[in-house]
């Protein structure tokens, strides 16, 4: 069923406009739970009797539930951000469907713990389902893929290191086990084959009944001393997962590389290139190179094609690494390039489609040959982190990962996965392959339900997201034609950092003719303070938005060229190395509509030109 998805159907909305419904089927939900209790052995007398009902400790002890939630209501209320809103511009939160979060809520009732099929064989069978949508989602074969849910995008990237690192020890160990596989080969050979190749040696051991003992032999069982198995390549623009993760593995942060990004955000490749050149002429190998597909702070895309290409050229030469691509942030929006049946678009027919299906309005100048090109080659990457706590829109905590190559993650189990998928009758043992031990069924059941109503293709997913992404292009051009604003004498203008990939667009302001970095990285801090949680409860702020540095340190030299735009000399970023940009990522899919933008964006910069006046004094 591939039936247009209405939008504003989906979600409760910025005003519960979708209450009635939802109040329904939260009221269809509880009824549903308590006739299933009922009904288990329905012959069984009822523990609480009406007499105890009415004893006064019984009703004092309901009370204090009652008295406690209206607490916990008054603080979240007080405290919690509006999320939900289109004056939310901030981090990567939105409205969650209506779907996910009934199924999140009726699934808490059932109380599923994922780790184990007999605490949870409802939301566990959910799970390996959920999965194979997820890997067809990023282009591999659903029959041949793995993926699970995890409890965000940081433990799914410690799952791709862990599954890259286990895989690259497979050929050194295999030397101790079985030399005839890898007779001839010497060490650098040994840390240089393809995935496949290694996944096909280790077939082998399993059929000579060795794989245990090749395992042991491996990285994760003799560990990572005295082992180097080389550099982990990552952009500048990293989430910080990372540099925690090869602290966790052992890999060690000295054998982390940060490749530059260029001024658009995305990972520098032939900076990528002369770095890879330059570790195979010292006969250091790569263990891993890590490509982003929206970055946390500027929703860059990285150029998946480019770094396949030099993969396999490097390839050629007898230099191979693993490939993993953080799509924790951008993942879903793959889905604006499959049509309706999933199949993945020609660069001109995305265009038509998304004009066909009223996704994109025709001056929406979105879509670039490299953006297309990226999401296009996603399939080539040996895993891929993907959040549908993010763009999936479901709610929070729902990472997750897919690998193109199931039998990989024999490489990390803790039974024989290979036994265990022989046949349909034995569920997967979760807690065995993934990193988590007890793990919430509810977020399973949430993204079960999200794509059950929601298709991820042009059809579903990419309504939603491609309306986000009109409402961020509508804001980022409204920033580049915005005049100058006079302010108490004095006169502010607003720059945005980068065209945005997706849809965070991060931008500044700054006073014509100021001269300085630390002033302007002032007034950008102060004009956060007055649009977030540092002004008081932020339910009475009028937009809220979050803010971000950018760094020497995180990013060599690249925002110089940004402070170009502003008039502020190189010396004065030579002085200071940092400065500091507003970030608003619009997943909000509810500025579309001209009416609805320009009330939106009067406000906007209603909001902005009050904030600035309260810091920046009469000149």
């Amino acid at each position: 069923m591939n039936e247009r998805i209405n939008v504003k159907a989906l979600f409760l909305g910025p005003k519960a406009e979708n209450f009635d419904f939802f109040k329904e089927m939260l009221n269809f939900l509880i009824d549903d739970h308590a006739e299933w209790r009922r009904n288990f052995h329905p012959g069984d007398a009822p523990v609480v009797t009406g007499e105890e009902k009415g004893q006064t400790d019984f009703l004092d002890t309901h009370q204090k539930t009652r008295e406690a939630l209206i607490e916990l209501a008054g603080n979240l209320q007080l405290c919690s951000t509006p999320w939900f809103s289109p004056r939310y511009l901030g981090h990567m939160a939105t409205d969650t469907l209506i779907a996910a979060t009934l199924g999140y809520m009726l699934t808490l009732l059932y109380n599923p713990n994922n780790c184990a099929y007999e605490g949870s064989p409802a939301t566990t069978a959910l799970e390996i389902e959920v999965g194979r949508q997820l890997a067809k989602l990023m282009g591999y074969d659903p029959q041949k893929a793995w993926g699970h849910i995890t409890s965000g995008g940081t433990v799914a990237n410690y799952e791709g290191l862990w599954l890259a690192r286990n895989l690259k020890s497979i050929p050194l160990a295999l030397r101790g086990v079985m030399p005839e596989l890898v007779a001839g080969f010497d060490e650098w050979r040994l840390l240089n084959l393809p995935t496949g190749t290694i996944l096909d040696l280790a077939d082998r051991a399993k059929a000579a009944g060795c794989f245990d003992e090749v395992r042991r032999g491996s990285a994760r069982g003799a560990g990572m001393q005295g082992t180097n198995l080389g550099k982990v390549l990552v952009p500048q623009s990293k989430h910080y997962s990372w540099t925690k993760a090869v602290d966790i593995f052992g890999i060690g942060q000295e054998n982390l590389i940060s490749i530059p990004v260029r001024d658009n955000y995305r990972m520098d490749i032939a900076a990528l290139k002369s770095t890879i050149d330059r570790l195979v002429a010292q006969r250091i190998p790569v263990l891993a190179v890590v490509a982003v597909v929206g970055t946390t702070e500027e929703g860059a895309v990285d150029e998946i094609h480019e770094i396949v290409r030099l993969r396999d050229r490097y390839e050629d030469q007898g230099a191979c690494f693993y490939l993993h691509i953080d799509a924790a942030y951008g993942g879903y929006a793959r889905s604006l390039f499959l049509d309706e049946g999933d199949r993945f678009m020609g660069y001109n027919e995305v265009g038509r489609q998304h004009a066909r299906q009223a996704i994109l309005h025709d001056d929406t100048d979105w879509l670039t040959a490299d953006v297309y090109e990226a999401f296009k080659a996603m399939p080539e990457a040996d895993s891929i982190t993907v959040d549908p706590h993010k763009l999936g829109y479901t709610p929070y905590a729902a990472g997750a990962i897919t690998a193109k190559d199931r039998r990989v993650i024999d490489l990390i189990s803790y039974f024989a996965a290979y036994v265990f998928e022989k046949t349909d009758d034995n569920p997967m043992l979760l807690g065995s392959y993934i990193m988590e031990g007890s793990k919430a069924g509810a977020a399973v059941a949430a993204v079960w339900m999200a794509h059950r109503v929601v298709p991820l293709n042009i059809t579903g997913y990419g309504r939603i997201i491609g309306y986000s992404i009109e409402g961020a292009y509508r804001f980022y051009r409204s920033l580049l034609a915005n005049p100058p604003l006079r302010i108490n004498g004095r006169l502010f203008e607003v720059i945005p950092l980068a065209r945005p990939d997706i849809n965070i667009v991060d931008y500044a302001f700054h006073e014509k003719g100021n001269g300085s970095l630390e002033r302007m990285n002032r007034l950008n801090q102060a004009i956060y303070e007055q649009c977030s949680y540092k002004s008081g409860p932020i339910y009475t702020t009028d937009f809220i938005t979050s803010k971000t540095a950018l760094t020497r340190e995180e990013y060599g030299e690249t925002p110089r060229s940004y402070l170009d735009k502003f008039g502020i000399d190189a010396s004065e970023w030579g002085r200071l190395g940092s400065v500091s940009v507003l970030r608003s990522c619009i997943l909000t899919p509810y500025l579309t509509g001209n009416a609805t933008y320009q009330d939106y964006w009067r406000c906007f910069m209603g909001a902005m030109e009050r904030a600035i006046g309260r810091v920046a004094p009469r000149s």
